[in-house]
């Protein structure tokens, strides 16, 4: 029967002036000559049906309105709908009296069955074309799949934010194709991002959808905060001072509704970080995502995100928790309106399902899940999972000359200069330390331009020039009297990064090299001012407006050359985004085996997809 059939048969039978019928989930159907009347004293704001003076109202309002005609003395049904999936090809419903002002017609039963007594064929859901449109890459499994369908009803919901995490090797990358593909069909606005380029790009590959970095997403560079002088000499004793950085605001906010999916939450943190060279918003990443993208703060625009993350793997640095992944906080953390919606992953997909990579990751998360810190045994088939040796690292990496799939990954910066000094002295001997074709190297601090983001590890293909600026500091307290002076190293080089492979993804960066021979991952204080002094002696005779001086400043290649460091090994949170077809771990002789040790543990592990490599690992 049709819907108005249903309330024909029972406004006649039990002489009620109301019937609401459920249609979904999410819809009740109301009928009756009163519909008008209810629109109005409840400010439903909904039309009304010419053709048979029906109401359609949300489930949420149904209570309210009982309550409303009880207290007018209105009579009235309401019917309940049940499906049934006894049969998947058949659209089988049926609809009950559950409530009402005439007891006599309770659990009064009606189907949809048409006037030749079949029921319809069932009409395939978003999610089923989804899946059937999709290709044997993302075939989901049965977890995924309903993983999928929870992201959709918290899609269609109030509630502003979500978690999806899961173990390594879970699937949540491929689930996330599902999701885009999803949210096109249900053509919802959406943006993919991650923290880091490598992040983005890893993310960006795996759902053939363009993706950008967090920072590249909220904030936008302020000119009008550069503090530059008129005075030249006034300048330097600034610049030696510290007394100049380079500050990020927030974007404008934009009245636009959209979703935001990003990857490798678990790298994102809240804690203020300390004002130095580059500033962005309010030193707080977590509160200044959520502040721009009209999440909290802004009662307008009805946008939501979805955090997606392991959330065993090591979080920010100097931070205990993942703030992005786990809901309880975050709920408490930002006063938020619902307790954000969490979905996890358990079910191992990646590599197979008894891969000893993943055997050994897991044996480690049980431990941080279970507060158990007694180190397990890592399991080794001297395959997939073995013991080894720096030289043996050097000499496998060398006879395969495939610098690109290798990365060792060590716990400190120390170690990590330690081993990219050696192994290059293995290939190029103990007095070559100057950059080389071939060399890997990582950026240190991302560019103005965006072209390139902290963290992103590049082959070297050409070196195109060199040269070396000696600056002196003489003006401020510090120097007047003992004057210092600093040498910059740069090159023009040609890099390509390491996920490809061919010449048209090669660009030409301007670099400075003086951390490529030490352990620190920043440029020190004096070395930046000396690059900010040597700007100065270039501008001094041109007579540059303040706005001039600051295009100058921003353009200047010196100033914004690119700090580098060698990359045969990183640091764990270096390495976080990324994954390697192998991966050595360089574990500390000595050590805390606290959490903090098996999350970075974890992290390292979970890094490689093909073969891992243990120096140091007990017998």
């Amino acid at each position: 029967m049709e819907l108005f059939e249903i309330y024909s048969h029972l406004s006649q039978k039990y002489k009620v002036e109301a019937v609401f019928i459920q249609g979904s989930e999410s819809t009740f159907y109301g009928y009756g000559k009163i519909m008008g009347q209810l629109n109005e004293e409840l400010n439903l704001l909904q039309p009304i049906s010419d053709v048979n003076k029906s109401l359609k109202i949300s489930s949420r309002a149904i209570d309210k309105i009982e309550d409303h005609l009880k207290d007018f003395n209105h009579s009235y049904l309401i019917l309940k709908l049940h499906e049934s999936d006894l049969d998947s090809s058949l659209n089988k419903k049926e609809y009950i009296v559950e409530s009402g002002s005439n007891k006599n017609a309770f659990d009064e039963k009606f189907d949809n069955k048409n006037s030749n007594g079949n029921y319809p064929k069932r009409r395939k859901t978003t999610l089923e074309i989804i899946q059937e449109e999709g290709n044997d890459e993302i075939k989901l499994n049965e977890e995924q799949t309903k993983v999928l369908h929870d992201i959709d009803e918290w899609v269609k919901g109030e509630n502003p934010i979500a978690v999806l995490t899961g173990r390594a090797g879970t699937g949540k990358t491929t689930l996330l194709k599902s999701v885009v593909a999803l949210l096109k069909k249900r053509k919802k606005t959406f943006s993919l991002l991650a923290p880091t380029g490598r992040a983005a790009r890893v993310l960006k590959a795996k759902t053939q959808q363009a993706a950008i970095t967090i920072h590249q997403e909220i904030y936008v560079f302020d000119k009008d905060d550069m503090q530059l002088s008129d005075d030249s000499e006034n300048q330097q004793l600034k610049f030696e001072e510290s007394d100049f950085s380079l500050n990020f605001k927030l974007k404008a906010e934009e009245n636009i509704s959209q979703i935001y999916i990003i990857d490798e939450s678990s790298m994102i943190g809240n804690r203020k970080q300390a004002d130095g060279e580059l500033n962005f918003g309010s030193g707080k990443l977590m509160t200044d995502l959520l502040t721009q993208t009209g999440v909290i703060n802004r009662k307008n625009v009805d946008s939501k995100i979805l955090f997606v993350g392991d959330k065993i793997q090591l979080p920010p640095i100097r931070e205990i928790e993942s703030l992005g992944l786990i809901p309880d906080t975050l709920f408490k953390e930002f006063n938020l309106p619902f307790v954000p919606k969490y979905f996890e992953l358990k079910k191992v997909m990646r590599q197979s399902g008894n891969s000893l990579i993943l055997k050994n990751a897991e044996k480690l998360r049980s431990s941080v899940e279970n507060k158990s810190f007694i180190m397990p045994t890592i399991e080794t088939d001297n395959k997939t999972v073995l013991r080894t040796r720096p030289d043996k690292i050097k000499n496998k990496v060398l006879k395969d000359l495939d610098f690109k799939k290798h990365i060792m990954v060590t716990r400190s910066n120390a170690a990590a200069y330690s081993y990219n000094k050696t192994f290059r002295e293995k290939i190029y001997g103990e007095n070559h330390q100057g950059l080389v074709p071939n060399d890997l190297i990582m950026a240190t601090r991302n560019t103005l331009e965006g072209n390139v983001t902290n963290g992103d590890i590049f082959q070297v293909i050409k070196i195109v020039s060199s040269e070396t600026k000696r600056v002196t500091l003489n003006k401020s307290a510090e120097f007047k009297n003992k004057p210092k002076h600093i040498d910059l190293n740069f090159k023009r080089i040609i890099v390509r990064l390491i996920e490809h492979d061919d010449d048209k993804n090669n660009i030409e960066i301007f670099v400075i090299e003086n951390l490529l021979n030490k352990p620190e991952i920043f440029l020190d204080k004096d070395e930046i001012i000396a690059s900010r002094i040597d700007w100065n002696n270039r501008i001094r005779e041109k007579n540059y407006s303040i706005e001039e001086k600051k295009d100058s400043y921003l353009t200047d290649k010196y100033i914004n050359a690119v700090p580098i460091k060698f990359a045969y090994a990183i640091t764990c949170h270096k390495a976080q985004g990324g994954e390697w077809d192998n991966v050595s771990i360089h574990l500390p002789m000595y050590n805390s085996e606290d959490e903090e040790y098996f999350r970075w543990l974890y992290t390292a592990i979970t890094r490689s997809t093909k073969v891992l490599s243990f120096i140091n690992l007990p017998e």
